[in-house]
């Protein structure tokens, strides 16, 4: 690790494991966003007890290793620095749009993103998809069997295109991938297994009728979780 480094460490809630981001000063301290002493991890902070603060690096990792995030891009280290020094004493939390993630890449880069905020969206998204198809396909509605009929009907092994991008998902980020790179790998890998599991299904009108599908069911699935980001904002 060096001075202006982005680092993390694991850490787990309930069960959980997330990561707890900050920034590396070079003298044995780290630069973080992060409650108060006591203060419960909360999805918006609405009583000033997350802030930005300078700890021993001890008091950071707490047992833990330290991680770096390696970027494609970050700012010279000294600016790094400097930007996080400067946030020292602002107040403010929001898991969804200003997590410690947020901060220590905004420093790092100049750009306030999460990866894991993004990860989580796209997983999220991914299952939201799927059951989705599932409520489609035992949908006993006129209009819905009147749009699926024959063999545009929700087949069930439709569900496996989003089985496919949960999983590329979770291997673009052990294989280090930015959340964007990963989302698009995921999406791209399930829209062809769409076509190649409704071509083994159905033939060629198979094979475009669960791309279309699972194309309809991603694009709600998106709407679905951009409206409850909103919420959690």
């Amino acid at each position: 690790m060096a001075q202006g480094d982005h680092i993390y460490v694991p850490f787990v809630v309930g069960g959980l494991t997330f990561q707890h981001h900050g920034i590396d000063m070079g003298d044995g301290t780290v630069v973080h966003l992060a409650p108060a002493e006591g203060a419960r991890i909360t999805i918006r902070d609405e009583h000033g007890e997350f802030s930005v603060r300078r700890d021993s690096l001890a008091d950071f990792c707490r047992g833990e290793t330290p991680r770096v995030v390696r970027h494609e891009s970050t700012l010279e280290p000294q600016v790094i620095v400097e930007t996080a020094l400067r946030h020292i004493g602002q107040r403010g939390y929001s898991l969804m749009e200003g997590n410690c993630e947020h901060f220590a890449t905004m420093c790092a880069t100049g750009r306030s993103e999460s990866h894991q905020i993004e990860m989580g969206q796209a997983t999220v998204s991914a299952v939201a998809s799927l059951a989705t198809k599932a409520v489609w396909s035992v949908s006993s509605k006129a209009a819905t069997r009147m749009a699926v009929r024959g063999v545009a009907k929700v087949h069930p092994a439709a569900m496996l295109a989003d089985g496919v991008e949960i999983a590329a998902l979770a291997i673009g980020c052990r294989q280090g991938l930015t959340a964007q790179q990963s989302k698009q790998v995921a999406r791209i890998s399930s829209s062809l297994a769409a076509a190649g599991i409704g071509g083994l299904v159905a033939g060629p009108a198979g094979a475009a009728v669960f791309l279309a599908t699972h194309a309809s069911s991603s694009a709600v699935a998106d709407r679905i979780c951009r409206s409850l980001r909103g919420l959690l904002s």
